[in-house]
């Protein structure tokens, strides 16, 4: 058994790492190609350039594990089922179970390995490609400010921003928390304001101070605040994280630091479940394919082709419901969980189901 699991392995792996290259190339070609207008009008240097496209390596490599993993075994099992490999080890009374062991654990292991990365690399990656970006764009007149995000100015100021106004940069729905070690902390509304020569212009708020038991203990309702803050503007909108851009310990922090401010987190919560299921998408395809591409291979050599691929492409359903199931937990159709966690649970409880039945193919 050592033997054979060692073979399968190396059946698989070999792909694995060919296919998972030229997957990553793409993706990461296709980033700079959409930037491609925007570095060729700012001039930005051939260095400049390549540390954009390191940058985007990692969250590339993670996103495109899931279907290296599944390529390459298919790719195996279709090899192993041509050299007759596979009606061989089934009549010298080895269950398929036992024989697919070591495609589903390096499956998990990928997933491990994903998770890894996308919780300590990617946001880190995403971070630095995403501030080069805005430095770039900090040389136009007018900056990008982004929303429906959080960032961090200084020490004390924590902002929330809802919406933005592309044109005019005007802002809407935002929250500023603010910290203060001799009082407690200090949550202030507004319904729009802007950003000028690095002051904020708050309009339409209210600035409530906080208890330690929670309570608000003065609530005052202003026109118009102005907050004049220490950093300058490149250091504040480099400050911006997107949740791609967060671990998942930064993103925990910041849902309990605006949880009871009263804005709409779901967002948040969501991406947060996602930081786990997302990951284990290796796993749930090989689960999902190998046992209904086991079933194909025993069928005529005409219809092998056309239903592989049609498991492949009912696989690729899940980055169609991924984005589906999210934007109906954020908009609160379906639970926060549910939003994030649907489509990994949907895709493993069925390999589940077939690897359990895998015997009786």
């Amino acid at each position: 058994m050592q033997l054979l699991d060692r073979y399968l392995l190396r059946e698989i792996t070999g792909p694995l790492l060919l296919i998972l290259l030229v997957i990553v190339m793409l993706m990461v070609s296709g980033v700079i190609f959409e930037l491609s207008e925007l570095l060729i009008a700012k001039k930005i240097p051939l260095t400049i350039i390549g540390q954009l496209f390191l940058f985007q390596f990692p969250g590339a490599i993670v996103e495109g594990l899931p279907i290296a993993v599944l390529a390459s075994v298919l790719l195996a099992l279709g090899r192993f089922s041509a050299n007759n490999e596979l009606t061989i080890v089934r009549a010298s009374g080895i269950s398929l179970r036992r024989c697919l062991l070591p495609a589903f654990l390096l499956a998990l292991v990928v997933s491990l390995i994903s998770f890894y990365l996308s919780d300590a690399v990617v946001p880190r990656a995403n971070h630095g490609f995403q501030n080069m970006v805005r430095r770039i764009v900090l040389q136009e007149a007018k900056p990008e400010i982004e929303q429906d995000i959080f960032f961090r100015s200084g020490r004390d100021y924590f902002f929330y921003i809802g919406q933005v106004d592309a044109t005019s940069l005007q802002l809407q729905n935002i929250l500023v928390y603010q910290l203060n070690q001799e009082v407690y902390p200090r949550i202030i509304t507004a319904q729009s304001g802007w950003i000028k020569d690095g002051v904020w212009y708050l309009v339409d708020g209210v600035l409530r101070n906080i208890e330690p038991d929670g309570f608000t203990s003065e609530e005052v309702k202003f026109g118009e605040l102005r907050l004049e803050l220490e950093d300058g503007l490149e250091r504040f909108f480099g400050n911006q994280k997107t949740t791609r851009e967060m671990s998942r310990s930064e993103l925990a922090a910041n849902i309990r630091l605006f949880s009871s401010s009263g804005i709409n987190i779901r967002s948040f919560l969501v991406d947060y479940h996602l930081k786990f299921a997302a990951p284990l998408a290796s796993t749930a395809f090989v689960l999902f394919c190998t046992p209904l591409v086991l079933r194909f291979l025993r069928l005529p050599k005409q219809s092998r082709l056309v239903l592989s691929s049609g498991a492949v492409a009912l696989t690729l359903t899940y980055y169609v419901l991924t984005p589906f199931c999210r934007s109906l937990g954020i908009n609160g159709i379906i639970p926060v969980f549910w939003g994030a966690w649907l489509p990994t649970i949907l895709f493993g409880l069925c390999g589940v189901i077939a690897v359990i039945r895998a015997d009786s193919l």
